[in-house]
């Protein structure tokens, strides 16, 4: 079940579409068919890269409200395993906040 900020954020517009997809049997596929990724091919990559840093600059961005933002400081996992991470910033909604807030996401990259 989706947490009060999840709901929240599915009221948007643009979410309806993500909400139709839950139940088309293709797309529920290809969600489980990037969890199976995760774990089989990502985790094996981050294991590989362990200690080394990204020399690309980073921008870290999250929903403020997100489980992600509540449970982790995100900004404080990856300056470590960044070179330049120049902007860190929470911004408004939760899981699905670049439809919730998709001004200001835009405009963090820009200043990136």
């Amino acid at each position: 079940m989706a947490s009060r900020s999840d709901q929240r954020d599915l009221r948007c517009g643009a979410d309806r579409s993500h909400v139709r997809a839950w139940h088309d049997p293709e797309a529920i596929a290809g969600g489980c068919n990037d969890y199976r990724v995760a774990l089989a091919v990502d985790l094996a990559h981050d294991l590989a890269d362990h200690g080394k840093r990204l020399s690309a600059p980073a921008l870290i961005l999250c929903g403020a409200a997100g489980a992600m933002a509540k449970l982790y400081d995100l900004p404080a996992t990856w300056v470590d395993r960044c070179t330049t991470m120049e902007a860190r910033a929470a911004i408004r909604g939760g899981h699905c906040s670049p439809d919730s807030a998709p001004g200001t996401l835009r405009n963090k990259w820009l200043l990136f």
